[in-house]
């Protein structure tokens, strides 16, 4: 069987990176709201429109940013349970 050999500091700069971009989508979600803000002036089923547009994307860009936050995390996880493994199961290794 081939050897697999993990970096757990690689895995955990990744999951730093995942963490950072899933705090900016989840962040552009506070600003969806700001695309229809000259749509107020408009007749009122195209700012009823343009209101429920921006919220379904307010509500999918903080839904996707807390799925990548969360990839963050879990990748930070797992390189903390590849530093326990090295650790206590093959030591001196």
């Amino acid at each position: 069987m081939p050897r697999i050999e993990v970096i757990p500091s690689s895995l955990r700069s990744a999951g730093a990176s995942a963490q950072q971009v899933g705090t900016d989508v989840t962040g552009l979600a506070s600003g969806a709201h700001a695309l229809v803000a000259g749509g107020d002036a408009a007749p009122s089923a195209t700012a009823g429109a343009l209101h429920g547009f921006a919220s379904g994307m307010a509500s999918g860009l903080a839904q996707l940013g807390d799925r990548v936050n969360g990839l963050g995390l879990t990748t930070d996880l797992a390189a903390g349970l590849y530093e326990t493994t090295d650790r206590d199961v093959m030591p001196g290794q």
